[in-house]
């Protein structure tokens, strides 16, 4: 009965470990900054979210079309008591940021009346259109474009804080793949000296060394290990299922992943880093894009108060007669300067909307020192966490030799009779947590020192024109 039971045992630890080796044949071997590229490069979230930068690239195209020469056919045909007509032409305008048109028409009129008469007329005309007050100026007439290029911006932004988030993910999944293959290691170890501390105790109760309860009692920290091996091999299954996924690849692909390099950086201080952070931060940069937006939406609110008066001055040459021949001529011109105006004397809706920006600049304007109070609490927070965990590894490397050495020494005197399992049982778990303890404290530097970088803003390199720094240099 014993040795099927030690038989099956050892059968199933075999299947474990054969079920590893498959996923591990003919890995890819990279180490980190690799897999930060091919996440980059390939993870399907952040290519389906960088089309919206090819959306907000279309609508600035969109937007600067307003000033693009417009070139259109126009044409009428009417029909009335005894008389019809029909004209024709081709109208070409360009219109500036200024709020000036300039308009260019060549038209060919024909009149047909009842008694055989007819009357034809060809004409060129030059018109220039010039809006003043409420509509005057390249505050009203840019601000379609600003706004397209600030839509692009934040567009822009939101996918660098998505590639920042990447990272962090990827260093994070690549960090537990780590630590839970050093875990499965460590966890086979376990068992194997379990399963030789559990053949020692029993062959002492056999020759009355020993109780029963002794073997029993490591047989069962025997089955513990087996079963903490299960669930390590689990894990770390799942977790390279989600790495693949991450990067790119079909969630059965497997990597041999190098050890990541230590981060050797000097540490700056609170008030360099908070400084850094604020010329760096994508969210502080999209804040106070957002109070420029509704500064500037305020002073559109206000011209809308303006009468909209708008300047004309037209040139036309014509010539007209009762043949094609005397239209040809365009032998005569008049010419037209005059003002054109088109306001309410009811302005109770400008009014409001001149009210509601200004409380959006007030709320923009508050939403800029949130966030600002933000990033100076969050970045002394983090770099005291980055603190703790280099300490904390250090202290769980010194702790790990205490336990391997009491581990190894408590086995050495149990194995010589001069020591009861309980003294070994006790010192395996010490170790296995000191372990543990150990491949924790290794992670967790790495990733708290990515988080570092990040929470300044400098976990990757992303374009000037969308940091804080290039709002406050324009200020």
């Amino acid at each position: 009965m014993f040795i099927n039971r030690q038989q099956t045992t050892f059968a199933l630890i075999t299947v474990i470990f054969f079920i590893g080796s498959l996923r591990t044949f003919a890995q890819e071997s990279i180490n980190l900054p690799q897999a930060i590229n091919y996440a980059l490069t390939q993870n399907k979230e952040l290519r389906r979210s960088a089309l919206a930068i090819d959306s907000g690239s279309l609508g600035v195209t969109g937007a600067k079309a307003e000033f693009q020469v417009s070139v259109r056919p126009e044409g009428s045909v009417g029909f009335s008591d005894g008389q019809k007509s029909w004209n024709y032409g081709l109208r070409t305008s360009k219109k500036f940021d200024w709020g000036t048109e300039i308009i260019a028409r060549g038209m060919r009129s024909t009149s047909k009346f009842e008694g055989g008469d007819n009357l034809y007329r060809d004409s060129i005309q030059l018109e220039i259109q010039q809006p003043i007050f409420r509509n005057f100026g390249t505050l009203i007439h840019r601000e379609t474009i600003i706004q397209a290029n600030n839509t692009l911006r934040s567009a822009s932004r939101k996918l660098e804080i998505q590639k920042a988030d990447l990272i962090i993910e990827v260093v994070r999944t690549y960090e537990n793949i780590l630590r839970l293959k050093n875990q499965v290691r460590s966890d086979q170890e376990s068992y194997k000296r379990m399963d030789g501390l559990y053949r020692v105790t029993k062959a002492k109760e056999v020759l009355g060394r020993t109780t029963r309860i002794d073997t029993l009692r490591v047989e069962l920290l025997r089955g513990q290990a087996l079963s903490r091996l299960e669930v390590s091999q689990e894990r770390l299954t799942s977790t390279q299922r989600d790495f693949a996924e991450l990067l790119g690849f079909s969630p059965d692909t497997v990597f041999d992943l190098s050890p990541s390099p230590k981060l050797e950086f000097k540490m700056p201080e609170p008030e360099e880093a908070i400084e850094i952070a604020l010329k760096n931060r994508l969210d502080y940069a999209q804040v106070l894009q957002d109070y420029e937006d509704t500064t500037r939406a305020v002073r559109i609110a206000k011209r809308k108060l303006f009468p909209d008066v708008r300047l004309v001055a037209r040139q036309e040459w014509f010539g007209q007669g009762p043949g094609i021949s005397e239209s040809r001529g365009i032998n005569e011109n008049i010419w037209f300067v005059g003002l054109s105006v088109d306001t309410d004397f009811n302005l109770t809706r400008e009014r409001v909307a001149l009210g509601q920006t200004l409380i959006s600049q007030t709320s923009s304007s508050e939403t800029i020192n949130i966030v600002k109070l933000s990033i100076t609490r969050q970045v002394p927070q983090q770099l005291q966490a980055y603190r703790r965990a280099r300490e904390e590894l250090k202290i769980a490397e010194k702790n790990f030799k205490l336990a391997e050495g009491r581990s190894k020494l408590a086995r050495r005197l149990f194995e010589l009779g001069r020591g009861d399992n309980f003294s070994v049982t006790d010192a395996e778990e010490a170790y296995l947590q000191a372990e543990n303890q150990l491949l924790s404290a290794r992670a967790e530097e790495t990733i708290s020192g990515y988080r570092l970088f990040q929470t300044m803003g400098t976990v990757i390199e992303t374009p000037e024109e969308l940091k804080p720094k290039s709002f406050l240099r324009d200020k």
